[in-house]
C-alpha cells in the first residue's frame, strides 16, 4: 500500500484512490439499503395500502348517500297529493287525509285540516264551522297546523315520567292557539269582520305516551270531532255531542278549552281521529264494520261512499250520540241528496297505529 496518498486524492473522485474509495461507499450504502428493505418498503406499502382503503370506503359511502337521496326524490314524486300525508317509523304507522262528500272538492277550500307526524306520533283533525268555504279556510285553518307543527316538535324533545306530565304538555301547547281563535272571534263580533258568522272550530289530536311499561294515548278534544280505539276485537269511541267550538263562550259563559284526557292501549292497537263529516252521518256499527273490512288507509274512502249511498235512519244512534234540542239532523234525510248542503260537509281522518 502507497501510505504516500494524500487526503486529496481519497476526497478526489478522479483519482484510482478516490474511485476505489467512492465505489467501496456505494456498495456499502446499497448493502445497507437492500438489509433494510423488509423494515421500510413492506411497512410503507402497508400503509399506503390501508390509506387508499380508507378513502376507497369513503368514497362507496358517499355514493351510496347519493343513490339514496336520488330515490329519496323519487319517491316524493310519486307520494300521493298534499291532502293524503302516509308515514312509517320504527314500527309505528301514520297517516292522515282530507276529503268531501260534495262535488268539486278542493283543497284551498276546505275547511277540515288532518295531520300526522312519525316522530312525534302525533296526531290530530280539525274541523272549522262550515265546509266548501275559502275565507273559513284562510282564517282558520293555518293557524290550526301551525299548532301542529310546532306541537310535534316540541313533543320529540319531551321525556315524561308521570302521565299527568304529559297531559299538562298538551294543556299547555293549547294556551296560544286558544288565544288566537278568541282573536278570530273578537273580529267577528266586534272588529274587520264584525256580523259575519262565526263559530270555533272542533278538533281531537293526541299522542301515545310510554310510563313504566305501560303505552297510554293523551289527547285533546273540544266538540264533535271523535277518536275510535281499536286493539283485537275491542272497540271503543271517545265522541261529544256539542257544538261549543274553541274559545266558544260555553253555556255558563266561559270561553272554550279542550278536554285533556288520557286511556291504556295495548301494543298494536289502531287510533283513528275523524271529524264530524263522518260521525254526524254514520252509526258506530257502520264505522265498526267499515274499518274492519278496509285497510286503514282506505276507511276515509269507504266512509265517504257509505255517507252517499246509505239512507239515513232518524232513530239511529250515530257516533256522535246525540245533538242539542233544535239541531237540524242529517238522519232525518231519507238519503243523500248532492243538491242538499245539509248533507254536504268536509271530512279528516287520521291514523295511527303503534306496532
Amino acid at each position: 500500500m502507497n501510505m504516500n496518498i494524500s487526503w486529496k486524492h481519497i476526497c478526489d473522485p478522479f483519482s484510482v484512490e478516490g474511485f476505489k474509495i467512492k465505489n467501496w461507499q456505494k456498495a456499502v450504502a446499497i448493502g445497507v439499503g437492500l438489509s433494510l428493505a423488509p423494515f421500510l418498503i413492506i411497512p410503507g406499502f402497508l400503509a399506503f395500502y390501508a390509506i387508499s382503503g380508507y378513502f376507497k370506503s369513503r368514497l362507496v359511502k358517499q355514493l351510496s348517500h347519493s343513490t339514496d337521496d336520488i330515490k329519496g326524490v323519487g319517491r316524493k314524486i310519486l307520494m300521493p297529493t298534499v291532502m293524503a300525508n302516509k308515514s312509517k317509523s320504527k314500527g309505528v304507522a301514520t297517516f292522515s287525509k282530507i276529503d268531501a262528500t260534495y262535488p268539486d272538492f278542493s283543497q284551498e277550500r276546505c275547511c277540515d285540516f288532518a295531520f300526522n307526524d312519525p316522530k312525534s306520533r302525533f296526531i290530530a283533525v280539525f274541523d272549522a264551522a262550515g265546509h266548501n268555504d275559502k275565507f273559513v279556510h284562510d282564517e282558520q285553518v293555518p293557524s290550526f297546523e301551525e299548532f301542529c307543527k310546532t306541537t310535534a316538535m316540541n313533543l320529540s324533545h319531551q321525556k315524561f315520567k308521570t302521565l299527568a306530565q304529559a297531559e299538562e304538555f298538551l294543556r299547555k301547547e293549547f294556551v296560544q292557539l286558544s288565544e288566537t281563535f278568541a282573536q278570530i272571534q273578537e273580529e267577528h263580533l266586534t272588529g274587520i269582520h264584525a256580523g259575519k258568522k262565526y263559530a270555533g272550530p272542533a278538533l281531537m289530536c293526541g299522542f301515545p305516551v310510554s310510563i313504566g311499561r305501560q303505552t297510554h294515548f293523551v289527547y285533546a278534544q273540544v266538540a264533535d270531532c271523535s277518536l275510535c280505539y281499536k286493539s283485537g276485537g275491542e272497540v271503543r269511541f271517545i265522541a261529544e255531542a256539542d257544538d261549543v267550538g274553541l274559545a266558544d263562550p260555553d253555556f255558563s259563559g266561559r270561553r272554550r278549552l279542550p278536554t285533556i284526557g288520557s286511556f291504556a292501549i295495548k301494543k298494536h292497537a289502531e287510533i283513528y281521529l275523524f271529524s264530524d263529516g263522518i260521525g254526524e252521518f254514520l252509526t258506530k256499527d257502520e264505522f265498526i264494520q267499515i274499518i274492519k273490512s278496509h285497510s286503514p288507509e282506505n276507511v276515509l274512502g269507504a266512509c265517504k261512499t257509505a255517507i252517499i249511498e246509505k239512507q239515513f235512519d232518524a232513530s239511529a244512534e250515530r257516533i256522535r250520540i246525540a245533538q242539542r234540542p233544535g239541531m237540524k239532523s242529517p238522519s232525518l234525510c231519507k238519503e243523500h241528496d248532492p243538491k242538499n248542503v245539509g248533507l254536504h260537509d268536509d271530512l279528516s281522518l287520521a291514523y295511527l297505529r303503534i306496532g
